[in-house]
Protein backbone atom coordinates (compact mmCIF):
# COMPACT_ATOMS: atom_id res chain seq x y z
CA UNK A 1 0.00 0.00 0.00
CA UNK A 2 1.21 3.50 -0.74
CA UNK A 3 1.83 6.06 2.02
CA UNK A 4 -1.20 8.11 0.94
CA UNK A 5 -3.44 5.04 1.33
CA UNK A 6 -1.99 4.22 4.74
CA UNK A 7 -2.55 7.81 5.89
CA UNK A 8 -6.21 7.73 4.83
CA UNK A 9 -6.71 4.33 6.45
CA UNK A 10 -5.30 5.61 9.75
CA UNK A 11 -7.71 8.59 9.70
CA UNK A 12 -10.81 6.39 9.37
CA UNK A 13 -13.54 6.60 12.00
CA UNK A 14 -15.74 3.86 13.42
CA UNK A 15 -18.78 5.90 12.39
CA UNK A 16 -18.14 5.05 8.76
CA UNK A 17 -17.08 1.47 9.42
CA UNK A 18 -19.23 -1.64 9.56
CA UNK A 19 -22.14 -0.14 7.66
CA UNK A 20 -23.14 -3.30 5.84
CA UNK A 21 -25.21 -6.08 7.38
CA UNK A 22 -22.58 -8.76 6.88
CA UNK A 23 -20.04 -6.61 8.77
CA UNK A 24 -22.17 -6.26 11.89
CA UNK A 25 -21.61 -8.81 14.61
CA UNK A 26 -24.81 -8.45 16.64
CA UNK A 27 -27.24 -10.85 15.08
CA UNK A 28 -29.36 -12.26 17.88
CA UNK A 29 -32.96 -11.80 18.84
CA UNK A 30 -33.77 -10.17 22.14
CA UNK A 31 -34.92 -12.49 24.94
CA UNK A 32 -38.51 -11.27 24.53
CA UNK A 33 -38.52 -11.91 20.78
CA UNK A 34 -36.91 -15.31 21.13
CA UNK A 35 -39.44 -16.31 23.81
CA UNK A 36 -42.27 -15.15 21.57
CA UNK A 37 -40.85 -17.13 18.65
CA UNK A 38 -40.28 -20.28 20.75
CA UNK A 39 -43.87 -20.11 22.02
CA UNK A 40 -44.91 -21.28 18.56
CA UNK A 41 -43.16 -24.66 18.50
CA UNK A 42 -43.97 -25.50 14.89
CA UNK A 43 -42.66 -22.17 13.61
CA UNK A 44 -39.53 -22.35 15.77
CA UNK A 45 -38.67 -25.89 14.65
CA UNK A 46 -39.19 -24.97 10.99
CA UNK A 47 -37.01 -21.87 11.39
CA UNK A 48 -34.26 -23.86 13.14
CA UNK A 49 -34.06 -26.22 10.14
CA UNK A 50 -32.88 -23.38 7.90
CA UNK A 51 -29.23 -22.94 7.05
CA UNK A 52 -27.40 -20.73 9.57
CA UNK A 53 -26.84 -18.06 6.90
CA UNK A 54 -30.59 -17.89 6.18
CA UNK A 55 -31.44 -17.59 9.89
CA UNK A 56 -28.82 -14.86 10.26
CA UNK A 57 -30.29 -12.83 7.39
CA UNK A 58 -33.78 -13.29 8.79
CA UNK A 59 -32.81 -12.18 12.28
CA UNK A 60 -30.90 -9.19 10.98
CA UNK A 61 -33.96 -8.20 8.94
CA UNK A 62 -35.99 -8.16 12.15
CA UNK A 63 -33.52 -6.27 14.32
CA UNK A 64 -32.52 -3.78 11.62
CA UNK A 65 -35.86 -1.98 11.83
CA UNK A 66 -35.54 1.46 13.33
CA UNK A 67 -38.68 1.40 15.45
CA UNK A 68 -39.99 -1.29 17.79
CA UNK A 69 -43.36 -1.56 16.05
CA UNK A 70 -41.69 -2.56 12.80
CA UNK A 71 -39.46 -5.10 14.55
CA UNK A 72 -42.54 -6.70 16.12
CA UNK A 73 -44.35 -6.76 12.76
CA UNK A 74 -41.38 -8.41 11.08
CA UNK A 75 -41.07 -11.02 13.83
CA UNK A 76 -44.77 -11.80 13.59
CA UNK A 77 -44.46 -12.13 9.81
CA UNK A 78 -41.61 -14.62 10.09
CA UNK A 79 -43.44 -16.59 12.78
CA UNK A 80 -46.58 -16.69 10.65
CA UNK A 81 -44.69 -17.81 7.55
CA UNK A 82 -42.61 -20.36 9.48
CA UNK A 83 -45.75 -21.86 10.97
CA UNK A 84 -47.16 -22.19 7.45
CA UNK A 85 -43.78 -23.64 6.39
CA UNK A 86 -43.25 -21.04 3.69
CA UNK A 87 -40.73 -18.27 3.10
CA UNK A 88 -42.92 -15.77 1.30
CA UNK A 89 -41.82 -13.00 3.69
CA UNK A 90 -38.34 -13.23 2.16
CA UNK A 91 -39.52 -12.56 -1.38
CA UNK A 92 -41.83 -9.73 -0.27
CA UNK A 93 -39.72 -7.96 2.32
CA UNK A 94 -38.42 -5.32 -0.09
CA UNK A 95 -41.76 -4.55 -1.70
CA UNK A 96 -43.04 -1.08 -0.85
CA UNK A 97 -46.53 -1.02 0.60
Amino acid sequence: MFNAGIAIFEKRTEYCSRLYTYEKKDGTLSKEFETQFKANKRAWEYFQNFAPSYRKISIKWIISAKIEVTRVERLEKIIEESQAETTRWKENKYVKK
